[in-house]
């Protein structure tokens, strides 16, 4: 990853977006991380920095090729055309 600033609120919409997409319940994805359900809760609010572990974790679980697409999640719809 390159060295950039995170907006933590953007990425954690990310995550809940793509954890509802492919139909995940928060316990469900929190145990198939490895994580509690209210770290999860954090990460989706913005609140708490996922370590690069768990971002690394969430990336084949979302049907996604790296960690600069989820950090890149809303700029490529943007790009393309589609609000979510």
């Amino acid at each position: 990853m390159e060295n950039r600033s995170i907006d933590y609120k953007k990425l954690g919409l990310a995550i809940k977006c793509l954890r509802k997409k492919k139909e995940f319940k928060q316990d469900e994805l929190a145990f198939k991380l490895n994580i509690s359900v209210s770290a999860l809760k954090h990460y989706e609010l913005g609140r708490r920095k996922p370590p690069t572990e768990c971002l690394f974790n969430m990336v084949p679980l979302f049907g996604l090729s790296s960690v600069e697409d989820l950090l890149n999640y809303f700029e490529d719809d943007k790009e393309n055309g589609n609000n979510e």
